[in-house]
């Protein structure tokens, strides 16, 4: 199964998955049979990997959105992010 696949499928099945990283990533490696602690360690399967396809899969698809409070909680915090890295240069 290809990575975004299986992503997607976590997305659309589990919607709590879709405002939580750290779910998505517990529920791909449950879906793989790996234990996510030890795929950590292992460099196996990436929650860096797993967080970036959902941005893809959510931001230029626009598919399996969180809720609204979600998105609107992400927007204020990339403006902070934005602010405070305008800040250092």
């Amino acid at each position: 199964m290809i990575l975004k696949d299986l992503i997607c499928d976590v997305l659309e099945n589990y919607p709590e998955t879709r405002a939580s990283d750290n779910k998505l990533y517990f529920r791909c490696c449950r879906r793989l049979g790996l234990d996510p602690l030890k795929e950590l360690q292992n460099d196996g399967l990436s929650i860096i990997t797993v967080h970036k396809w959902r941005q893809k899969i959510q931001n230029n698809m626009g598919l399996y959105l969180p809720e609204k409070e979600v998105i609107q909680q992400r927007r204020i915090r990339e403006r902070r992010m934005r602010e405070v890295m305008s800040s250092y240069c």
